[in-house]
Parts: C-alpha cells; structure tokens; sequence
C-alpha cells in the first residue's frame, strides 16, 4: 500500500509538471492536491505548490507550502540543494508578498557553501533596498562584484549597484560601475552579437555549450588551460545555470554511458547491438538539438536583457552627471568644502590600537571573508 501511494503521488506530480509547462495551473493545482492527499508530506509536491501561486502572483497562499517545507528539511545539511531551493522559494514568497523584512531574514540563512549562496546575494539586496536600507544593501553586492564571481552574466547587480550608490549621492563611486560594464558587457555582446550575424547551425551551438562546459570542469578541478571559446564564457557559464539546459545535459551524459553499457553487454550480438545503438543515437540526437536550441534562445533572451540594462545604465550616468552637476553648484553657492569621509580623521594607530589588522586595500579579495563585506560609506546626500 505505502509503495502504491508513493507510485501515485509520483504519476500526480508529474502530471502537474505537463500541466504547469502548459500553463495550466490550476489543473496543476488539482493534481499536486491529489499527490499530497496520498503523501501529505512529499517535498517536490510541497515545492510545486509553492512555485505554482508564486506564478499566479498569490505569495499568501505560497507562504504556507514553503513553511512546511522548510520545516521538512529541518536537519539536513545546508550545503543540501534541495535545502537551499526550499529557502530561496519561501524568501521569494515573502518577497512577493512585501515582507521585505522577513524575506531578508530568510535570504541570510544560505551559507556561502550552498549552490543558491550567489543567485540569494542580489535577491537579498533588493530585499534590503526596499527596506530603505542602502548601506546594508551593498554589503552583499560588494561580494558579488568580487574576482571570485567575475565569471557570472550579471548586468542586473551592476546597475543595482548603481542606483543605490547614485540613491546615496556616492557619485565618484559610480564611475567604476560603468567602466567595468562598458568594459565586460558592452565587448562581450558586441561578441555575440557578431556571432549572430554569422550562419549558425544547432551543431555550432552544441559545440559552444560542451566547450563551455568542460572549460567550467577544467576551472574547478584547477586545470583551467585556454578559453576556445567563440563566446563569451561568462555568458555561456549563465547558460549552463539555466534549469532545462542542466536537465538536459544530465540526460545527455546518461544515454552516453547507457551505449558504453549496451557496447560492453552485448558485444557478442552484432544484430542486436546495431539496433540497440541506432536507438540509443537517435535519442542522443533529439537532446542535441533540444538543447542546441535552447541555447540559441537564451542567447537571445541575453542578448535583450543586455539591451535593456544598457538602456537603464545610459540613464543612469546621465542621472549621475546631473546630481554631479547640482551638487557642485550646491557646493560652490555655499562655499561649504566637501564633507569628510567616514575614516579620514582616523590615522594607522587607531586602527592598531583598537585590534585590528592595517593594510591598504588595493582590490584584492580572500575567499573566506564572501559574504562578511560591510559598506561603511554614509549617505552624503544633502
């Protein structure tokens, strides 16, 4: 009987995935009700129902799935994916929902060793700048814009950056924000762009994506050699992310080591090895080409992505020049100097004498402080 509920509520929550990607919700709905009236407890269909009234814009009704859910996994590792996804979606609830606090609260339990820690860093920002809490807010996006991170598509942060410091009238800070976007994504979509001019086929994208993946592989196993890529690998590591591209090349490396098996069982049935082979191929060949194009489209959906946010940053330095601007004529009707910062009545001893390490900073990072960032800059406008 407990395997028969278990086989259900499987079949159900498959059924409200069809019916989800079909936008069919509340069939969906229907269906996970179904598969929780024979587990009350299955994670995925607690997950499902979540994720289903976040899309029907109901973060009330999505609170209450993603509670027990988190309650469920109360125990397991927090390096856990599946740990990890089950924050992000409650902190997204409560987002929704415009409980910016609780979201926020949410959002800092991921620890750095958790997959979702780099995709929170920013959410929890937005949390925060909807707190009005723009010193808080940068803390996390000071370690997004790290070394450690440069390898991730991320205009979005940038241009966040942005606005809060242009929101604190820290003007001269903002400058290296547009030199480091027009330095990294302006060539890099220039690229791209290039590259969509050219006669591509779904073999030229395939290619791009394997070679992407095994530059990634080579980066973490501390082999990195050099980048043959003809895209951009930053945007092509984005990709990589990107849910139904991971699914598919999880599926693909599963019908590749399924021919190895079939070779070594039956290499005594030549017929039946050719037969099994031609099957076996023809799947590889279908996943090719599904994930060939959804690589195309996310290159594409990138690519407008890039044009937005390089609109917003446009605006952004035309707004920066002009709070420059009247801020200057401020300062020159006054006669006032410019105030102080925060540190420049503090020499090297007090530094020493309070117990702390002095050394200059001059860009660069340790793996370990990610995420223990703190923006002391004050808010200077008048």
């Amino acid at each position: 009987n407990e395997l028969t509920e278990v086989t259900k509520s499987v079949v159900y929550n498959r059924f409200a995935e069809m019916q989800m990607e079909k936008g069919q919700y509340e069939k969906a709905i229907a269906s996970l009700q179904n598969s929780l009236g024979q587990q009350s407890g299955d994670p995925y269909a607690l997950y499902l129902m979540g994720t289903i009234y976040l899309k029907l814009k109901q973060p009330d009704k999505a609170i209450p799935f993603f509670q027990q859910l988190t309650e469920k996994y109360v125990g397991r590792s927090t390096r856990d994916r599946q740990w990890g996804m089950a924050q992000m979606g409650l902190a997204r609830a409560f987002y929704q929902a415009h409980k910016w606090p609780e979201a926020a609260e949410v959002y800092r339990r991921l620890p750095k060793n958790n997959p979702a820690y780099r995709e929170s860093l920013m959410e929890l920002s937005w949390a925060l700048v909807r707190q009005g809490k723009f010193r808080s807010s940068l803390s996390p996006l000071q370690t997004l814009h790290t070394p450690f991170y440069a390898d991730f598509f991320d205009p979005e942060s940038m241009m966040l950056h942005g606005i809060i410091l242009l929101f604190v009238c820290h003007y001269d800070e903002i400058n290296p924000v547009f030199t480091s976007f027009d330095q990294n994504y302006v060539p890099a979509f220039a690229k791209i762009k290039e590259w969509f001019h050219g006669a591509r086929t779904d073999q030229d994208y395939l290619r791009e994506l394997i070679s992407a993946q095994k530059t990634l592989e080579n980066m973490r196993a501390d082999t990195a050699g050099e980048d043959k890529n003809a895209l951009p690998f930053f945007v092509m590591r984005t990709i990589l992310d990107e849910s139904d591209v991971k699914s598919g090349l999880r599926y693909l490396k599963k019908v590749v080591n399924e021919r190895k098996r079939f070779n070594r069982v039956f290499a005594r049935s030549p017929g039946l090895l050719n037969y099994g082979n031609k099957v076996i191929d023809g799947r590889r060949r279908a996943t090719e080409n599904q994930l060939a194009s959804e690589t195309r489209e996310h290159l594409i959906q990138k690519s407008k992505d890039f044009v937005a946010f390089s609109t917003q940053m446009d605006f952004l330095k035309y707004e920066t020049l002009n709070g420059q601007r009247e801020k200057l004529k401020a300062k020159v009707a006054t006669g006032d100097p410019q105030p102080d910062k925060i540190d420049s009545e503090l020499s090297r001893d007090f530094y020493i004498q309070n117990g702390y390490m002095y050394y200059p900073f001059q860009g660069e990072y340790w793996r370990d402080e990610l995420g223990n960032y703190q923006y002391v800059g004050v808010n200077s406008c008048e």
